[in-house]
């Protein structure tokens, strides 16, 4: 009998590891050169920009691994090259919150004031210099672009 249960265990912690899915197991979600911009001219001359991310994070599952931005002009383009990644769980209970994901970035260069074309990833836009709070690629409405 000591041996029977001893082999039923056995037979349920093997059952236990090949049919439960492991809870650590992640996901890595990755953005680049997409998402809502928020674009403040600075009193210095400089641009900073916002880039959020078409994601909503959990705080209790989600964790940022990176984001980046950087700003460059060329003549009277400025083009914005953004990215975003984050990892979450595949299994289990999140809280149902909904942080954004940002990076943003803030032009090497004093920007003269005058009219530009904003070029980030395959989105095209007119931007007006000096900025302020000025929203571009906004796709539902669920950015809030406030001044500096």
């Amino acid at each position: 009998m000591p041996y029977l249960l001893g082999f039923m265990c056995a037979l349920v912690a093997i059952a236990s590891a090949l049919f439960v899915p492991a809870c650590n197991d992640t996901q890595i979600f990755e953005y680049a050169d997409e998402g809502e911009l928020c674009l403040n001219s600075k009193p210095d001359g400089t641009l900073h920009a916002a880039v959020r991310f078409p994601t909503c994070l959990s705080s209790t599952c989600d964790r940022v691994l990176s984001t980046s931005c950087t700003i460059v002009t060329s003549g009277n383009e400025i083009s914005i090259s953004s990215s975003g990644a984050f990892e979450s769980p595949q299994y289990g209970s999140c809280s149902a919150d909904c942080a954004p994901l940002i990076a943003e970035c803030t032009s090497q260069e004093q920007l003269t004031p005058g009219d530009y074309t904003l070029v980030h990833g395959e989105s095209r836009g007119e931007l007006t210099i000096p900025a302020s709070g000025t929203a571009l690629f906004s796709t539902q409405g669920l950015f809030s672009c406030e001044p500096l």
